[in-house]
């Protein structure tokens, strides 16, 4: 009786044509960081190559192209015309959308002053300028305008987003780490709020599936690091303390499939639960990749693979084809690269000895180089301080270009100088290297002890002439305006009524100002001249943090 009922069964759906529907595929493609790269990093990857990549994949899969973040910022290509050729190859390479990026918001108003100081100057102007000309949207389901408690509205600027692609309904929200203002110039980011990750995107992402997505995927400007993408399930070579995986934590399951992340420039291929994780490094370099395969019965995602992050290289075989690149998104920025290359390659007139690299854990000589030059460009003053997050390159070994230089110091950040007292300082440096958790501040001038004493970190500072800091006394401090209004930990110093700040805003960019005072000085750049391995500048007793606090 129950083959009968069966067979019965089967023979009345055939009759009314109810057949299952077909299981269908999706390819998700996530990249981020780009930095301006448009060539890749020393000649690898670039977005004409990944062009190349996508038209053997989209011959055969149904392809979803995601970015999670910081576009535009690094290269001169890309910083001279405030990101316009970055998002001329983004609309060739067909993105679907984009995370916005905590580096999004580095140029400041349309044209080259890097804030807002004129009336009526609006400090996110560039950026809103490059969103009208991208062809897809950016996600910021956690930026909240402050004056309307809501998220922000602009011009293809996005909560969420639904799109078809290969006849399935796809759901993308995300939005920047909540670390933004912290991350980059305060004063473009008046009037704004950044707020955790989980809640607007568990909103937005409820909202997608009421609206019928099959899939929704995060793309995020927030990331992790993991050293072996072999096996996703295996996370236990993954820092999974991180805004990324603490995102995925706060998901209800299912509710999202793919987390395409950014920011730390490292990568990931993994998962939590259900949900894939994905992140590819930075500059270019590669892109992460997961199949899916959506259940035709229950319209949900029924199976993912996870790819290793990939690397991309001209000429290799991939799918079955050579990957070869694209001369249409080339050609979208030949122009750009054409009109830098006669400054990019301009001499300073310096001999790099060796490589000088710089670090955001530990004292770097390049740290220390770009230290010692704020302090020697303001006359008087005591001491300076850069932050590893600044250094964006290393100085390679051979004479020293323009475009070296601004590699490794991209952001149009002025000089800026702090009156603030030895206590602040002290408390400063103390929470710098005790803790971490912002770019290892290199000094000039100063020399610090650190070590942990009760749990707590104990700071002996003293100046190049041996005496001891006085925590009474005010001192003056050259720094990047970054810092100095606020980035990187330094609101511990504005909170202190007695720290007053200048911004040098008649001298130019901390980039321009280094090339002139290297042309001028000429000769040789050693990295011993500026890092004695024997005695650092600041003595750690081990890695940050260096102690943890009781409980």
């Amino acid at each position: 009786m129950r083959r009968a009922a069966t067979l019965l069964l089967v023979s009345s759906l055939a009759a009314c044509g109810c057949r299952r529907a077909p299981d269908r595929s999706l390819t998700i493609i996530g990249t981020g960081d780009l930095h301006g790269h448009l060539e890749g990093d020393g000649g690898q990857g670039g977005v004409a190559l990944l062009g190349g990549y996508l038209r053997i994949l989209r011959r055969t899969h149904n392809v979803v192209l995601v970015d999670a973040g910081d576009l535009f910022q690094g290269t001169l290509e890309s910083n001279l015309t405030e990101g316009a050729p970055v998002v001329r190859a983004m609309n060739a390479l067909g993105y679907d959308a984009a995370a916005l990026g905590n580096h999004e918001f580095d140029y400041g108003p349309v044209g080259m002053a890097p804030v807002a100081r004129a009336p009526g100057e609006d400090p996110r102007g560039a950026l809103k300028a490059r969103a009208r000309e991208a062809r897809f949207p950016f996600l910021a389901a956690n930026v909240i305008d402050q004056e309307t408690g809501r998220a922000i509205d602009w011009d293809h600027f996005r909560t969420a987003v639904q799109i078809s692609v290969g006849g399935v309904a796809v759901g993308l929200t995300g939005g920047p780490t909540r670390n933004t203002p912290t991350t980059t110039n305060a004063l473009n980011l008046r009037g704004l709020r950044f707020d955790r990750l989980d809640g607007p995107i568990r909103e937005q992402a409820l909202e997608l599936r009421r609206q019928g997505a099959q899939v929704v995927v995060a793309v995020v400007h927030a990331g992790s690091r993991c050293r072996s993408y072999q096996k996703p399930d295996d996370l236990s070579s993954c820092e999974t303390d991180t805004e990324l995986f603490e995102l995925a934590r706060a998901l209800p399951a299912g509710l999202v499939d793919v987390i395409v992340g950014g920011h730390t420039h490292a990568a990931v291929a993994h998962r939590w639960g259900s949900c894939a994780i994905i992140e590819a490094w930075s500059k270019g370099k590669g892109f992460g990749r997961v199949d899916l395969v959506i259940d035709g019965r229950t319209q949900r995602v029924k199976s993912s693979t996870i790819w290793p992050p990939h690397a991309m290289a001209a000429g290799e075989i991939y799918e079955g084809s050579r990957v070869e690149p694209d001369p249409s998104v080339a050609a979208t920025f030949a122009e750009d690269r054409a009109r830098v290359a006669a400054l990019r390659a301009r001499s300073l007139g310096v001999l790099v000895s060796e490589r000088l690299w710089p670090s955001y854990e530990v004292e770097s000589p390049l740290g220390n180089l770009i230290a010692d030059l704020e302090r020697a460009a303001v006359p008087g003053a005591d001491f300076a301080i850069y932050n590893g997050g600044g250094l964006r390159a290393e100085l390679p070994a051979g004479p020293l270009t323009y475009g070296a230089l601004y590699e490794v110091l991209p952001f149009d950040n002025l000089l800026a100088v702090m009156t603030l007292r030895g206590a602040t300082l002290r408390a400063l440096l103390a929470s710098n290297y005790g803790g971490g958790g912002h770019g290892f501040l290199s000094i000039s001038g100063l020399k610090a002890r650190c070590h942990c004493e009760g749990g707590q970190v104990r700071l002996e500072l003293t100046g190049t002439d041996g005496a001891r800091l006085d925590d009474a006394r005010s001192y003056r401090l050259v720094t990047s305006d970054f810092l100095a209004n606020g980035g990187d930990g330094f609101q511990r110093a504005l909170a202190d009524p007695a720290t007053k700040v200048e911004i040098l805003w008649q001298r130019p960019p901390l980039h321009d100002l280094v090339a002139e005072s290297l042309e001028h000085r000429g000769g040789t750049l050693r990295p011993s001249d500026y890092l004695d391995r024997a005695h650092p500048r600041a003595q750690l007793p081990g890695p940050r943090p260096i102690c943890r606090k009781t409980e």
